[in-house]
């Protein structure tokens, strides 16, 4: 939209003001729920008690509370603590933190997998699986190698695998072929495994813990690739190893509080096969690493669901039993200081905590989706592009807190019962990045996650897409990551900003029904960005665009948020619109600094 723009010279920074209101105007986004908290399981809260302070026999700690309290088998200073009363959820969070054993208390907040169903425009044949005779294609695994456009190493030679479904691995190799909807590639748009494989598989040593709903281990794809934990003894009835769970031979399943973490949903099993499928063996697919140790911790549900508790208790479990990479994919709640917590101690411990963005089409640095919005320096989130290497509609981003790119739409890979489908998420683009990570460290055993990350994020392709809407600017490309090959990467540099005063500033509060434009400008600048000192506008509901020179949208904001740097638009203008829905108005915006490349 270009409405509001002025054909204006100024010698200095001008702030051109247009009203426009349009009766009836509703933003288009899908509505947050308002007021309280993120979703939670009712009258169940997460409680850390203070040091010295065990979780079991506190009950009448909490007043006149009625409780029942589970301790942590991971950590005895935590508990789940479910409480019988009448009390708002945010009433009993202060009852319970004012008791003088405990250090904080939160909501027992509710995470999901980050898997697109049909009613989020992917295709119903792509939930249940596409099409029955897609896979097995006679003749694929004998395809070319192909790597990223203009990348003479990575068309230098490689491995192409035997794997009966090898061809349907767009992600893997793209040369052109359709995906399960019809969409033709384009070819070179995959993460360069071919040439990767040319120099490495994998190795057995790298552990990666897949918290998720669970692993088909018996899958003919992922059995050879099955964690086995030699400290424990299968079917003894005894803690072997010391670590607080019996049998845990493979894994722990948190949802059941069992030692049988088998996949009763599928979405685990699928983000397996893309982490590790074992490859050249002639059935269904190749994961990122073909030889890896798959750890399966079960704390989502058969729904897809799961807890705080169970999340923050699986994360403890990963890095007590030295897990090399975390994927995550999932994702929901609200901020969690236990969750953050338990990432630090993953961190601490040199453990990459690889995350899925999330499927809101929304913007991570305004508007934070966890656990990928956590600002940990192990965490690395991950957005997902299709096949012809645009975002995918659904996905998250953020250039501050989205580290990557890599595909996640209608990606084939394994599910219970030796068969294979087609699912589309952000949960689908994480185990890509999450497999290139163990694969980048089977051959550098002396990297840091901190090296893994740093890696995968220079090396990246750039991608026009992700510009601008990631941390790497680009697609995960293993074959660079490995060769350690950085391309050239177009935009500034952040030596090149200048930054001017403002004050531009919308109503207070703004108006109902309307869309109200504000301009900045910088004669003869290349990009342009603004900064907001705050912003506080019906979560959801009302929106901040900001629309450059080209008439490009290049952010959208909701909710409240302060001292926020936007995303840059190209040339010297860049209009803010302000939307607002019929109802609860609020405060606006505020912005106190231009900044600038010339």
């Amino acid at each position: 939209m270009r409405n509001g723009f002025r054909n204006v010279r100024p010698l200095a920074l001008l702030a051109s003001v247009v009203l426009l209101a349009f009766a009836g105007f509703r933003a288009e986004a899908a509505p947050a729920p308002k007021g309280g908290f993120a979703e939670h399981r009712a009258g169940e809260f997460v409680v850390k008690f203070k040091s010295g302070i065990q979780a079991k026999g506190l009950v009448r700690s909490f007043g006149t509370l009625s409780t029942r309290v589970t301790s942590f088998k991971t950590d005895d200073r935590f508990a789940k603590v479910i409480v019988r009363t009448k009390m708002t959820t945010k009433e009993a969070l202060r009852q319970l933190e004012s008791s003088a054993d405990v250090e904080y208390a939160e909501p027992n907040y509710i995470y999901r997998t980050n898997v697109e169903p049909p009613s989020r425009g992917v295709a119903k044949d792509d939930w249940w699986g596409g099409n029955p005779g897609w896979g097995g294609s006679p003749g694929w695994g004998n395809n070319p190698v192909w790597g990223d456009p203009g990348s003479d190493w990575n068309n230098g030679g490689g491995r192409t695998p035997n794997d009966s479904d090898f061809g349907n691995l767009w992600g893997m190799l793209n040369t052109g072929q359709s995906d399960s909807s019809g969409q033709a590639g384009t070819t070179g748009v995959d993460i360069g495994a071919t040439a990767a494989w040319g120099v490495g598989t994998g190795s057995r040593e790298i552990i990666v813990a897949v918290i998720d709903t669970g692993i088909d281990l018996t899958h003919e794809d992922l059995a050879a690739n099955a964690y086995t934990n030699h400290g424990e003894v299968a079917g003894n009835g005894v803690d072997d190893d010391g670590n607080g769970f019996i049998d845990d031979v493979q894994g722990w399943n948190f949802e059941a509080n069992t030692n049988n973490a088998m996949d009763d949903n599928r979405h685990g099993t699928h983000c397996s096969g893309t982490i590790g499928g074992v490859g050249d063996n002639g059935k269904g697919v190749a994961g990122v690493s073909w030889q890896v140790s798959l750890m399966p911790i079960k704390f989502l549900s058969a729904q897809g669901s799961g807890s705080l508790t169970a999340a923050v208790e699986s994360i403890k479990y990963a890095t007590k039993m030295h897990a090399n990479v975390m994927s995550n994919s999932w994702g929901g709640g609200g901020y969690s200081k236990a969750m953050e917590d338990a990432i630090k101690e993953a961190r601490d411990a040199g453990i990459l905590f690889v995350a899925a963005a999330g499927n809101e089409s929304n913007n991570n640095d305004a508007r934070p989706t966890y656990p990928a919005g956590y600002q940990v320096e192990n965490v690395l989130a991950v957005a997902a592009i299709d096949n012809k290497d645009a975002l995918a509609s659904f996905s998250n981003y953020g250039a501050r807190l989205v580290h990557i790119g890599a595909p996640g739409v209608r990606i084939w890979s394994s599910v219970p019962g030796n068969s294979y489908e087609s699912l589309s998420g952000t949960s689908m683009a994480c185990p890509h990045v999450a497999g290139a990570s163990a694969l980048l460290w089977s051959l550098n055993r002396g990297m840091s996650y901190a090296d893994i990350k740093a890696r995968l994020i220079a090396t990246a392709e750039p991608t026009r897409a992700l510009q601008r809407k990631t941390v790497a600017g680009g697609r995960l490309n293993i074959a660079n990551a490995i060769a350690n090959r950085t391309p050239t990467r177009p935009g500034p540099s952040d030596s090149e900003w200048v930054a001017m005063s403002s004050d531009v500033q919308s109503e207070h509060n703004y108006a109902d029904n309307a869309v109200q434009s504000y301009e900045v400008s910088v004669p003869g600048a290349r990009y342009i960005r603004v900064h907001f000192s705050r912003v506080q506008v019906e979560e959801g509901y009302d929106f901040i665009k900001l629309v450059d020179s080209t008439g490009s949208e290049v952010e959208s904001l909701t909710g409240e948020m302060e001292d926020y740097t936007s995303v840059y638009g190209d040339g010297e203008r860049l209009q803010i619109q302000l939307h607002s829905d019929s109802s609860n108005p609020a405060w606006g915006f505020a912005v106190d600094r231009v900044e600038y490349v010339m």
